[in-house]
């Protein structure tokens, strides 16, 4: 009690001087311990939100609980912080989240591979994903490629060169690229930098990407900050600030990032929050995203100050905290169950267990009343019902409630929205006992809501009434602001090509935070539609 007691006050301490130091935004002064003093809130708001003692409990409590949704932009900011720990914990996590998961996205398997070696882990996973990933989602899948590229990740098909010919050929006339169209993004631009940014002693790289920071300073808004979508939000303004330290541009004092005296610094501190934390948008609430990005913006910055490289090239570790691991199926059976599982799955494992243990037995003796003793034969049994229960005991079996969550009445109902769930854009394209004729997967229906109810939440009650198939990624834990909806009915992303998913949306509108993130009223409409083109195809 008295540890948990000291370690408050400290964090108390270090967010209301990070606080002190980051309010008014233009106040903040040219050193490093005010940048430390930033990340430091951050740090403080993480480790007391999972009731750490320290940064290392916080890896082994709530970043390892959350590896594969939502905790891996802070171990990328915890490698090159330049302070060493111990990510034994979360890469046994990461790797069991890979090995049973199914993850359809290329970008997405090399953001995980990413991870994995910058928590010194060496797997086959890391090794294995180039060859079967770059260009196969579009512009991200080559800018993440280039990333393992960059940390000397070896593929049969791919090579910087090749790569980097492919991203400049991308590049769009405004001197930008974006996903789709000829119109840039400032997220995807940045982001682009930051991969090709190791390269610039390249005369065709360095053209490429000066032109792209003209535009990026054009795009720059009288705050400082950046928007995406029409939206101004934290998330692409630590992008930029990102890729211009991946440059040894200071964000801070280079005048080209400046407007009416405001850097990009200072536009990202107008969306910090008195916790330490970030807001995706100004005034707005806690945002996950928005606060793992602007970790990765200030150690960004702070590498950038010191004279270190890009955030994406990760530094050499001591060998003593390099974690190999032989395989993603050998890990699975070494690390710990998630509760979800051990709750409602354990019954359910341990009959199957005693079923194949039991046809085993059953089928042992019967060899041995029809005088079969040839010992390979009990070998071979045996070793295939070992076989199959390490199956059982590895894979990751849950039931509806648990899937779900809890099932319990609502109360506290504040009123009533109604939603439903389309897939009209690939209705009759393809034979599929999923997608109906008409495209209807749920009529419009209405749902009691509480406060606080979001988006996500009505989905999960429309799961578990009407027994439809949902599956997401990043919902682990309590938080689930950043819940990414992969599959409903059994219809997935990139079913119907690179550009089809799911989107919602509220009241005829596209919301620009994530469905766990937008907080329903009285009255609202929703709408799940599955779009083959980013949402161009819809009506």
């Amino acid at each position: 009690m008295k540890n948990k007691l000291i370690a408050a006050i400290l964090c108390c301490v270090l967010m209301l001087t990070g606080v002190f130091c980051a309010a008014p935004a233009n106040a903040v002064n040219d050193t490093a311990d005010e940048i430390d003093n930033l990340i430091g809130g951050i740090v403080a708001f993480k480790t007391n939100e999972c009731d750490a003692q320290s940064i290392q409990e916080w890896i082994d409590t709530g970043l390892s609980d959350n590896a594969g949704g939502t905790a891996e932009s802070y171990i990328l900011s915890l490698h090159q912080s330049g302070e060493v720990y111990d990510y034994s914990g979360y890469s046994l996590s990461l790797l069991r989240y890979l090995h049973s998961s199914n993850i359809s996205s290329a970008s997405s398997r090399q953001k995980y591979a990413l991870s994995l070696m910058a928590a010194n882990c060496r797997n086959e996973y890391i090794t294995n994903v180039l060859d079967d990933s770059v260009g196969e989602l579009g512009i991200m899948s080559w800018v993440f490629g280039l990333h393992l590229v960059n940390n000397g990740v070896q593929s049969d098909k791919h090579n910087a060169d090749s790569i980097i010919a492919q991203l400049l050929s991308m590049q769009l006339p405004d001197g930008g690229w974006a996903v789709r169209g000829e119109v840039s993004d400032v997220d995807v631009t940045s982001m682009t930098i930051q991969a090709l940014a190791p390269h610039c002693g390249d005369e065709n790289v360095k053209a490429a990407v000066d032109k792209a920071l003209n535009l990026i300073s054009v795009q720059q808004l009288s705050s400082g900050a950046f928007s995406s979508y029409g939206i101004e939000n934290a998330e692409s303004t630590a992008q930029v600030i990102i890729a211009l330290s991946a440059l040894g541009i200071d964000c801070r004092t280079d005048e080209r990032f400046a407007k009416d005296g405001r850097s990009a610094l200072d536009g990202l501190l107008q969306f910090r929050l008195e916790d330490g934390s970030f807001a995706h948008e100004p005034d707005g609430a806690y945002s996950h995203m928005a606060t793992g990005q602007s970790l990765n913006a200030l150690i960004s910055l702070k590498r950038q100050c010191s004279g270190q490289g890009s955030l994406y090239v990760l530094d050499p570790q001591p060998d003593n905290t390099v974690v190999f691991i032989p395989g993603a199926s050998d890990s699975d059976t070494e690390s710990k169950p998630s509760d979800s599982e051990t709750d409602g799955s354990t019954n359910v494992k341990g009959l199957l267990c005693a079923v194949i243990a039991a046809a085993a037995i059953a089928v042992s003796a019967v060899l041995f009343l029809l005088k079969k003793k040839n010992q390979k034969n009990y070998i071979v049994i045996v070793a295939t019902a070992a076989v199959f229960i390490l199956i059982v005991l590895s894979a990751k079996i849950q039931c509806a409630s648990d899937y779900y969550g809890d099932n319990e009445p609502q109360r506290d109902v504040i009123g009533t929205v109604t939603m439903t769930i389309r897939c009209d854009t690939i209705a009759g394209r393809k034979n599929s006992e999923y997608v109906p004729a008409d495209g209807i997967i749920l009529d419009l229906t209405g749902f009691d809501i509480s406060e606080g109810y979001s988006v996500y939440d009505v989905l999960c009650d429309a799961a578990k009434k009407y027994g439809i198939h949902m599956e997401n990624e990043g919902s682990s834990g309590s938080v689930h602001g950043m819940v990414y909806i992969s599959g409903i009915n059994h219809i997935y992303e990139f079913d119907y090509g690179e550009l089809s998913g799911w989107m919602y949306r509220v009241n005829g509108g596209t919301p620009s935070v994530g469905c766990g993130s937008y907080i329903l009223s009285d009255g609202d409409k929703i709408e799940w539609l599955y779009t083959c083109e980013l949402g161009e195809d819809l009506k």
